[in-house]
């Protein structure tokens, strides 16, 4: 979820500069938005347009969309825990939006920008209100659930059918999934069973990804999404005596070992944060090196690799 929310964040002020030729006149300022984005462009878009058909195209060959109506971009939204799939990390859009980055900031399109910004008719915006809810989960993080019923409820079925919406849609897909490959794959030497203490076994909060991907916590299977959640409640009940058995099997995908690991990494992150801010008005990253030390000695890093035969 953190990475899904920073990606939004990124994603809706950069876009910010974006929209079409022929939207309707209920986006307006979404339709300016693109506007400034085409017009910075050598073919005036004709080539995004052309990705962003081809994203949804893929979506639909997926599975994912039903077709290619708003009413089918929302129940995919409303399904995003399950749209965890490598294959969903290339649409192309996000790829673009890169090779590009140099002429959306360009003073043309900043000035364009601009003054979209401070039209009169932004105060009062979709798009206003939904740069509110971004700025907003900077200060909080809410469950998945919680905040895709926010964003839907700003908008309705046919905004998706919009070129920002959709671009918006694609790239949070796209960054959801991704996964840097750019190494070989490799996954950490793993232990033997028998290095766990008894009591490491007993305080332990296990974590399996088997042959089927499927990933569990403590016997329990559950979906990626609930396990920071998992994660950040064993934390707080073990603190110094937490310790975290992933265990992988041959057949685990790099993808997904990283994802379930990051997850883990975030929960800690998380309750070292609270603490710290409790402790120190600060966050951890802020704290010195002596008060880290501190923090660690509540919330330390033990993670013991096991394979297992399933």
């Amino acid at each position: 979820m953190k990475n899904i929310l920073r990606s939004l964040i990124c994603l809706i002020i950069l876009s910010s500069s974006m929209t079409v030729f022929s939207q309707k006149k209920r986006l307006k300022t979404e339709t300016e938005f693109m506007y400034c984005f085409y017009q910075s462009l050598p073919d005036k878009g004709v080539e995004f347009l052309n990705i962003l058909k081809k994203a949804e195209q893929k979506l639909i060959d997926f599975g994912y969309l039903k077709d290619k109506s708003g009413e089918s971009y929302l129940a995919m939204y409303r399904n995003l825990d399950n749209m965890f799939n490598e294959k969903l990390q290339d649409l192309g859009v996000a790829k673009y939006m890169t090779e590009v980055s140099d002429k959306i900031i360009s003073l043309e399109s900043e000035d364009c920008m601009q003054k979209v910004f401070s039209a009169v008719n932004f105060k009062d915006s979709k798009l206003s209100r939904m740069l509110k809810l971004i700025a907003s989960l900077k200060q909080a993080e809410p469950s998945s659930n919680e905040f895709i019923e926010q964003f839907i409820a700003i908008l309705d079925p046919e905004d998706f059918t919009h070129d920002y919406y959709k671009m918006t849609t694609f790239t949070m897909i796209e960054s959801m999934n991704y996964v840097d490959l750019s190494f070989t794959p490799q996954l950490p030497k793993t232990e033997d069973e028998k290095s766990l203490t008894e009591e490491e076994r007993k305080h332990a909060l296990f974590v399996k990804i088997n042959a089927e991907q499927q990933i569990f916590v403590n016997d329990e299977k559950i979906a990626i999404e609930v396990l920071r959640k998992k994660v950040i409640s064993y934390f707080k009940q073990n603190t110094s005596k937490s310790i975290v058995v992933f265990q992988t099997s041959r057949m685990t995908e790099y993808g997904n070992f990283m994802r379930v690991q990051e997850r883990i990494q975030e929960g800690l992150e998380m309750v070292r944060d609270e603490l710290a801010k409790e402790t120190y008005k600060r966050f951890y990253s802020e704290l010195s090196t002596s008060e880290q030390t501190k923090i660690k000695e509540t919330y330390p890093l033990q993670i013991k690799n096991l394979e297992i035969d399933e």
